[in-house]
């Protein structure tokens, strides 16, 4: 009798180990694929920082990707500048229409909300935040590609969008 229960147990232990894996690795891919939405391969930048509140409610989870540094084939870090933008939203317009940074710059844009929630999104880096009032957010990213990226505040109207334009790097 002791043989059968000693058996049930050991089948229970192999049960649980079994249960233990599976909700492991499901951990560990949901962890993994929520880093790759927040910093999408695709993106012609690659995130740093995407966002910090006050309160860091929201980290982004991808690595910077930089070039080498010319001629070097070192893998250091190529970055140029470090541009800070304020951008705030009020009566359902944005302070700023025009951004300008060069090509592998870190861009941070310091986004507040003046007299309601507004939010601030750049579409095609992937990268959205939200302000509350008189709340500001930041939004940091390298940018490795040159070209013009459209940013835009979807709460304030479809007139509230500006130009982040990127000169390649000489």
């Amino acid at each position: 009798m002791t043989h059968k229960i000693a058996k049930k147990q050991s089948k229970l232990l192999i049960i649980l180990i079994f249960l233990f894996i599976l909700l492991s690795s499901t951990l560990l891919s949901y962890l993994y694929f929520s880093r790759l939405k927040s910093a999408p391969i695709a993106s012609p930048f690659k995130s740093i920082l995407d966002i910090i509140s006050g309160k860091s409610s929201y980290l982004s989870r991808g690595k910077v990707q930089s070039p080498s540094t010319s001629g070097s084939g070192t893998g250091q870090v190529t970055v140029r500048e470090i541009r800070t933008f304020e951008i705030t939203a009020k009566n359902g317009q944005l302070s700023s229409e025009k951004i300008t940074a060069d090509q592998y710059d870190i861009v941070r844009i310091s986004f507040s909300a003046a007299d309601k929630k507004y939010d601030l999104a750049l579409p095609s880096l992937g990268l959205k935040t939200q302000a509350n009032k008189g709340e500001t957010k930041l939004i940091e990213f390298q940018a490795v590609s040159s070209g013009s990226f459209e940013f835009l505040c979807g709460s304030c109207g479809k007139n509230a969008k500006g130009i982040l334009l990127v000169a390649a790097k000489t």
